[in-house]
């Protein structure tokens, strides 16, 4: 694990480090920590944020977390202190919609790389890691993201139609309130 502020030249060097340094690369999205409103409107189970936190400090040291964003909602300080900080894995952050911090603000509170997306080829596959699904241009194979959440509850809209390249992480469903690994994401949840 990394202690401090850690930078580096590139991400792609980043990337490439924890990718032949460590076992497991988990990734996870919107953990909505502390989200009422979505357990009020039945998106949520009353439980949310105990079953993941659980979970994410199952992980250990020498596995990498990489969150897509919308980490949590209002609170942010305690959040980060009593679920973000104590986790010993390496933790990269693709900031999403409600995280409003700047990215010094969550390198300080627990993160060890904070960026709105990301690109590198991982499993044989080129990767976008992002918040928000981004147009498909032919140019990466696989691009994994959160924000749409349960499709089945009809909680977004789409401002464009997904392609096979595009898979949306959706805490409430696919995941069912697990993070999973990207070797799995890549090798067994995507039909290429």
């Amino acid at each position: 694990m990394f202690t401090g502020l850690f930078f580096f030249q590139s991400l792609h060097f980043f990337i490439d480090f924890v990718y032949t340094n460590y076992m497991d690369i988990w990734v996870i999205v919107d953990t909505h920590f502390g989200h009422i409103k979505l357990i009020d409107e039945g998106y949520r189970v009353p439980e949310n944020d105990s079953r993941i936190v659980n979970q994410l400090r199952q992980f250990p040291e020498d596995s990498v977390l990489i969150h897509l964003g919308d980490v949590c909602i209002g609170n942010d300080r305690g959040i980060h202190k009593h679920y973000i900080q104590p986790l010993q894995t390496t933790k990269i952050l693709v900031r999403g919609n409600h995280d409003h911090k700047s990215n010094t603000w969550y390198l300080n509170n627990g993160w060890d790389f904070v960026c709105r997306q990301f690109r590198d080829k991982l499993f044989g596959a080129d990767i976008v890691f992002s918040h928000e699904a981004i147009p498909s241009d032919g140019t990466f194979d696989l691009n994994i993201h959160g924000h749409n959440h349960d499709l089945t509850k009809g909680h977004r809209t789409y401002t464009y139609k997904f392609s096979p390249n595009h898979l949306l992480l959706a805490i409430e469903t696919n995941l069912n309130y697990s993070p999973v690994t990207l070797k799995n994401i890549v090798q067994k949840m995507w039909k290429k």
